[in-house]
């Protein structure tokens, strides 16, 4: 009996022996560096896009930082290009790549660090967009189309509005005679002089009944540009060096905006960045293409064809009666000054933009 129990007592020590020396081995002999996916680049216009990273295995150790790096010369590495850390607990995780350059190539690569070193994902290449992006156009209910550009992510026309009908079909009622026009309160159009010559150059002329009745003057999808959407234009324009000076407290913009031709000289003398400054051919740098489509006072008169514009922009005064215009005068280099406000009856071009 008593060699028996001496047997089972060595049998537990073995046992006991080889369970500790188990416990005994380095974990980090299992440790390996992470491996991570890349994610494509997405939502890519001039200056941002999305990208990010996959870990699938955290190589048995604490992931201490992750993230996605970008380069426009090389292959990305710690070290030699920018990272965009993210600092999420999460292993499918995403970045905002931000302050790029317009139609520029762009190397990303995810990365994981743990400490046993860096894992990186593969090399993926992207390009952003022109500054400048031509939309794909839109037709009114009358067929006329118009051609767009994108302003950072906002579809504008860049030819004044020229529909009869509203949305739903209505007819918008043509008025020439002036004493007529002087008195309307609902909606209406007409073509600078009554010549129609000038409305296949220019446009139609709104009153700002046509603008604001609820059976609407845009195409379904779009709506006639407001205040909010010309001061967001004229921010982008000068932020992106389009006003003449380069000077964000200067809003210049009168020049880039302006088409390349029709304008004409009211005998003042233009400054340095008016449409009419230089060479015409040297307008139009934004694409807005606005041309000199003149404007109808409130007493049915026409004014300032070849020479000015005026948009309808909405917002009114407290009597509701007098209506906000953004304008641009041959001779002055700040577009889109907001000037004020005019009657409800008076007649202006109209510009829409995507909803």
């Amino acid at each position: 009996m008593k060699k028996l129990n001496i047997l089972l007592f060595t049998l537990i020590s073995v046992f006991i022996s080889c369970s500790d020396s188990g416990d005994d081995q380095d974990p980090s002999e299992n440790q390996t560096i992470a491996e991570i996916t890349t994610k494509n680049a997405t939502e890519i216009n001039f200056e941002s896009a999305i990208s990010g990273g996959i870990i699938s295995n955290s190589g048995n150790a604490e992931i201490t930082e992750k993230g996605v790096l970008i380069s426009e010369t090389q292959i990305p590495e710690v070290g030699n290009s920018t990272r965009i850390v993210n600092n999420s607990q999460n292993n499918d995780f995403d970045v905002n790549l931000s302050n790029l350059e317009p139609n520029t190539s762009y190397n990303i690569r995810a990365y994981a660090i743990n400490e046993i070193g860096i894992g990186y994902g593969e090399n993926i290449n992207f390009t952003t967009t022109d500054l400048l992006v031509q939309g794909n156009g839109v037709t009114d209910i009358d067929n006329n189309q118009y051609p767009t550009i994108i302003y950072d992510g906002y579809e504008w026309s860049t030819k004044n509005l020229e529909v009869e009908k509203y949305r739903n079909g209505d007819i918008i009622p043509q008025v020439q005679d002036q004493t007529q026009w002087a008195n309307l309160t609902t909606g209406a159009w007409c073509y600078y002089e009554n010549n129609s010559a000038n409305g296949t150059t220019y446009g139609k002329l709104y009153n700002y009944h046509a603008v604001n009745d609820s059976r609407g003057l845009a195409p379904e999808g779009w709506h006639v540009a407001n205040g909010g959407d010309y001061y967001r234009l004229t921010n982008f324009l000068i932020d992106n060096g389009f006003n003449c000076w380069d000077n964000d407290t200067n809003n210049y913009l009168g020049k880039s905006i302006a088409s390349t031709t029709l304008w004409s000289s009211t005998g003042v003398s233009p400054n340095s960045c008016s449409p009419l400054s230089g060479n015409l051919s040297d307008n139009n740098s934004s694409g807005f293409n606005a041309l000199p489509a003149g404007s109808r006072d409130s007493s049915g008169t026409f004014n300032d064809i070849t020479g000015a514009t005026r948009w309808w922009t909405g917002g009114s005064s407290a009597t509701n009666q007098y209506i906000d215009f953004v304008d641009l005068i041959g001779h002055i280099g700040d577009g889109f000054r907001n000037t004020g406000s005019a009657l409800q009856v008076s007649g202006m071009s109209v510009r829409i933009v995507k909803d």
